[in-house]
């Protein structure tokens, strides 16, 4: 396959771009960082291999426009045609141009790429200085196995799988370990083990536990006294630290003041307040007589009402009787509607019970509990036991069909034996084969094939491994798939690209023959001509037989395959058979009614069961109803009579009058509580007023007289020279009163005078409340000790005594056993799906690594300049290494990194050609840009190499020198729009 020139409608920084790539083999696209390089190459691999919905939109230009381009392309089979992808048509699916007009789909496409997807194409035709500085970053003792890997698939993923296995099994279990799961569970075990031989010994030493338990008691209790009293004095000297500011400040005042001299108090504004004071007072009380004389005549009132009014206890006890009077006729109303409803339930539930035809009464009904949950059991149960008769009935016919088929297979596998020849016997007559056709090829002179149907059966052979191994691939994908561990699907690519290579072997020696020289004299035969087609025909017979045989063989290991399935399905739905009728069985057990209902119809009963329990409930509830009823209406009667013997009215026969004499005196009672009301009101209005005026008056009067009394001067110089003093000792006082509510919360007032005559130092107290605070943690960490060993003593004590510890903790030890054998059958999965891994290296390693060893040590020898000679795969426990010319062998770990990068080139390119028969363009980006002159330009030589046997090679770089060094190979500058269009 050849890419001649691409159109890019739309993609990253690219729009409406043509390029024609030149005829060359072999050339450079070149750029700058950020000219698009890596666009273009990402653009060939879309357009050859695709892109979800997500990817594509990744690469939608910034300034709209659709995505997607076509390439042109050539092959051997197909001749030129064109290839286009596009985001917005048949969701990115493949469309191909042919030259006579066709137009191909999807399905042809993949049919020329071999099934060749875009991983496999980056294992083998692509690769980048993103690769290599992956490789810089491996560890030395890792790097042997990446090369190993990318020798045989040239990707570094069977590494990477590995190494999951790996970590997979040491996560789980090591032989040394104490922290895997498995390891843990075992160490888990073994402390239950020794707790339980504890536990024998804890019995003997109860006794001793209690006294130690006595005496721990009595510690802490000394403790906890030593504990109360700390924290009491470091409570008390925290408060004096934090008041110790105040402290100083209040002493501050309190000097100033006493440094003012004594005196009287003086009244504020003494003549201006007392005229004042004297204009108030005259209409104040002139109002005041006036509201005395109301308030006598309103008190005399209102006794008079009071004489002729109930109790308010007996008031409250009429009202409460009136006003339950329509209560008792709705009550009355409601017994008779319960009677009548209640006659018909019970006719309805009896109908019910009979209709379930089972031996259920209705004490049974009343005492049977039917959870919320139990519906979904039944139902559960009901859908259970249909799915596994399905699902057994199911598995039952295919096991008898793939039996029937296995035989078959097997009969004419037997039957095929016969027919196959001896391995001398075929030899024999391909001898007289081979003779009889060399002496036609030299008679002839005509190059055609020797020997048709030894190739033929050759191919077979080859396509029957390759269908082998890409079985293989699907079955690991679906275990995969199954099982969630994503290291099968690298597994099952690598059985593909094995099953690949004899195909690939096959069709690359298909064009060989082996002619014999034309020269010499013509062969005799000393078989006849009907030897000859005799032979030929028990021949072909013998090579159809070996195929069929090949093929019936793989029929009979899938059936046997599917066959163990089948069985293993049978058991797991034995098992689940046995789980349903465990739980059929429990049902019945807890409810007897059910062991002649078949398990289907019980969701259904449950309805009918349940309807049945709320209507005998129901019933409940109405008989309830009923008594109460009758004992509210009792009670009433009751009590109207008692309150008319109590109030001495006439009583009655009839419910009725009594109710009616009541609401009259309760009218009556009303009426006075109104009028009564209403002079309470007025009353307590002219309270209220007189109250006022004497809170009015009050403060006016005191003032007039205590503005002459305390103020004791004759002028007005000594009345403000006195006002200012006080004005200062008050402002004094005020700044003391509220440094004191400050020191109230934190001290006692006997506390603050002691402390203000003998201020302590600030940094004493601060050191002294540490040594509290130590004290107290120590104290607490021996509480804490104490508590704890009394607490653990008595957990001891308390699982002595508790008889059913025993059989508890031996529960708990057989489910961790289970909890073990669950973690190994894990760990025996992963260490499965390792060991395969392992044959399947060995096998590919074997068969395959040689080849591509062999020219990857060719590459390897002209990249070093001669230095190193071979290369070998790691054997017999040494790792992955190489000769120089001297004999010396040396480890990857010692090799430089240049040259570990030169090795890792190397053998990309000789993978590469082992697939030449793919014959698929290889991408290189910026992949040698490390490497000096010199390596460059023996890189260039390889690569012309291999460009000269039809392969097409593209370069990627941002350095345009590489051309020079290269040895001036075709170039497509990015930064030229000329240079573009001319290529």
């Amino acid at each position: 396959m050849k890419l001649l020139a691409a159109h890019i409608y739309g993609f990253g920084k690219w729009q409406d771009f043509r390029v024609e790539f030149p005829e060359e083999n072999l050339f450079l696209i070149s750029g700058p960082n950020e000219s698009g390089k890596s666009t273009i190459r990402q653009f060939m691999l879309f357009i050859l291999f695709g892109l979800p919905p997500k990817q594509r939109e990744f690469h939608r230009p910034k300034t709209g426009g659709k995505i997607g381009g076509r390439l042109k392309l050539w092959t051997e089979e197909a001749g030129m045609f064109y290839v286009e992808r596009t985001h917005e048509k048949q969701n990115g699916e493949a469309i191909c141009y042919l030259s006579d007009g066709s137009i191909k789909g999807s399905d042809w496409w993949s049919k020329q790429l071999n099934g060749m997807n875009r991983d496999s194409f980056e294992s083998v035709f692509s690769f980048d200085a993103d690769d290599l500085m992956e490789l810089h970053a491996m560890k030395p003792d890792e790097l042997g196995e990446l090369l190993l890997g990318v020798g045989m698939t040239g990707t570094e993923k069977i590494y990477t799988v590995e190494k999951q296995l790996e970590n997979e099994l040491d996560k789980r279990f090591k032989p040394q370990g104490k922290n895997p799961e498995i390891n843990s569970q075992l160490n888990k075990l073994t402390s239950m083990q020794q707790e339980w031989n504890q536990l024998q010994e804890q019995e003997e030493s109860y006794q001793q536990q209690k006294k130690t338990e006595a005496g721990l008691v009595g510690n802490i209790e000394m403790l906890q006294r030593d504990l109360e009293n700390t924290k009491a004095a470091r409570t008390k000297q925290g408060k004096l630290v934090q008041a110790l500011p105040i402290l100083y400040m209040l002493a501050g005042e309190q000097a100033k003041l006493e440094q003012l001299p004594e005196f009287s108090h003086f009244p504020e504004n003494g003549l201006e307040r007392y005229e004042y004071l004297q204009e108030q007072l005259l209409p104040l009380r002139s109002r005041f007589a006036v509201l005395e004389s109301n308030e006598r005549d309103y008190r005399y009132e209102i006794s008079t009402l009071q004489q002729q009014l109930w109790q308010q206890k007996k008031r409250e006890k009429a009202e409460a009787l009136a006003a339950a009077s329509n209560t008792y006729q709705q009550q009355a109303s409601q017994l008779d509607y319960l009677k009548k409803r209640r006659k018909k339930s019970v006719a309805e539930l009896e109908q019910q019970i009979d209709d379930l035809h089972l031996d259920l009464n209705w004490d049974q009904l009343g005492s049977l509990s039917m959870p919320f949950h139990l519906e979904d059991s039944w139902n559960q149960i009901k859908e259970a036991v249909q799915q596994t008769e399905a699902e057994w009935e199911s598995a039952e016919r295919e096991e008898r069909s793939t039996q029937e088929q296995l035989r078959s297979l097997q009969e004419e596998k037997a039957r095929l034996d016969i027919g196959i020849l001896e391995e001398s016997k075929a030899v024999e007559l391909q001898k007289i084969v081979d003779a009889k056709r060399t002496q036609e090829y030299v008679e002839s002179s005509e190059g055609r094939p020797i020997f048709p149907e030894v190739d033929k059966w050759k191919k077979r052979q080859a396509w029957t491994l390759s269908g082998s191994a890409v079985i293989g691939a699907v079955l690991f994908g679906a275990a995969a798939f199954l099982s969630d561990i994503k290291s099968f699907y690298a597994v099952g690519l690598i059985l593909f690209l094995a099953g690949m290579v004899p195909v690939w072997k096959v069709k690359k020696s298909s064009g060989r023959l082996s002619s014999p020289s034309s020269e010499g004299e013509p062969i005799a035969l000393q078989w006849t001509a009907s030897d000859y087609k005799e032979a030929e025909q028990q021949l072909r017979r013998h090579y159809q037989l070996l195929d069929e045989q090949h093929s019936i063989s793989g029929q009979i290991k899938q059936r046997s395959l599917q066959l163990l399935k089948v069985s293993e399905r049978k058991k797991f739905l034995e098992e689940k058979r046995q789980q349903v009728e465990r739980q059929i069985r429990e049902q019945k057990r807890r409810y007897p009614f059910l062991i002649d209902v078949d398990p289907a119809y019980w969701p259904k009963l449950f309805h009918k069961l349940d309807a049945c329990m709320e209507k005998y409930h129901s019933l409940i509830r109405l008989d309830m109803e009923q008594e109460e009823l009758l004992q509210q209406l009792d009670e009433y009667r009751k009590s109207l009579t008692a309150f008319f013997k109590e109030t001495g009215l006439d009583e009655s026969d009839e419910t009725s009058e009594f109710v009616r004499q009541l609401q009259e005196q309760l009218e009556k009672q009303r009426q006075n509580r109104q009028t009564l009301s209403q002079y309470e009101e007025w009353l307590e209005r002219a309270v209220r007023e007189r109250e006022q005026l004497l809170e009015e008056m009050q403060p006016y009067e005191q003032d007039t007289g205590s503005l002459l009394k305390t103020a004791g001067v004759e002028n007005e110089e000594d009345f403000r020279r006195l006002g200012r003093q006080q004005q200062e000792a008050l402002s004094i006082k005020e700044k003391m009163d509220s440094y004191y509510n400050q020191l109230a919360p934190l001290l006692s007032g006997e506390e603050i005078n002691h402390y203000l005559d003998n201020l302590p130092d600030q940094a004493e107290a601060k050191q002294a409340l540490e040594q509290f605070e130590t004290e107290l943690e120590k104290l607490e960490s021996l509480m804490d000790a104490a508590r704890q060993q009394l607490s653990d003593i008595r957990s001891k004590i308390s699982r002595m005594e508790r008889s059913e510890h025993f059989s508890q903790f031996k529960h708990r030890y057989s489910g961790e056993i289970e909890q073990l054998k669950k973690q190994v059958k894990q760990w025996a999965v992963y260490q499965t799906a390792k060991e395969m891994l392992m044959e399947t290296k060995i096998s590919y390693q074997k068969d395959y690594l040689p080849h591509t060893l062999k020219a990857a040590g060719a590459h390897f020898h002209q990249l070093t300049d001669g230095k190193y000679v071979d290369i070998f795969p790691p054997e017999d426990g040494r790792p992955f290494s190489v000769t120089d010319q001297e004999g010396f062998r040396y480890a990857v770990d010692e090799l430089s990194k240049g040259t570990a990068d030169q090795l890792y080139v190397s053998l990309r390119l000789a993978l590469s050609s082992v697939y030449q028969a793919e014959n698929m363009p290889f991408f290189i980006d910026d992949a040698f840009v490390h490497f000096d002159r010199k390596r460059k330009r023996e890189f260039g030589s390889i690569l012309k190499n291999i460009s000269e046997q039809q392969q097409q090679i593209i370069l990627f770089s941002s350095s345009k020198s590489i051309q020079k060094t290269l040895g001036e190979i075709p170039v497509i500058d990015l930064e030229n729009r000329e240079v573009i269009e001319l290529a």
